[in-house]
């Protein structure tokens, strides 16, 4: 279990690296996505697996949903808008 919250330390410290960077840095963004997609595994296990009555499961199946829309969100965000005009090929 220790390990577990040693991975999530090292995840939070991928989220600051994001909050100092600021929003408009494409570089932290994804270490931040990619951070959060590593989250995820640990998640459904503690919701979904065989030692899953030991955990709050309500709360960690919540846990999963929030935070694979989260994961999304900044999935997006760091890729980038398309522009119409750039999708056309003429």
């Amino acid at each position: 279990m220790m390990a577990f919250r040693m991975f999530a330390c090292l995840l939070c410290g991928f989220a600051y690296g994001l909050l100092t960077a600021g929003p408009k840095d494409k570089t932290a963004l994804k270490m931040t996505c990619f951070a959060q997609a590593l989250m995820l595994p640990l998640m459904v296990i503690a919701g979904f697996g065989p030692d899953a009555t030991t955990y709050a499961q309500p709360m960690w199946k919540a846990q999963t949903v929030i935070h694979s829309v989260m994961t999304y969100v900044a999935y997006t965000a760091s890729q980038g808008a398309k522009t119409r005009a750039s999708s056309r090929r003429r």
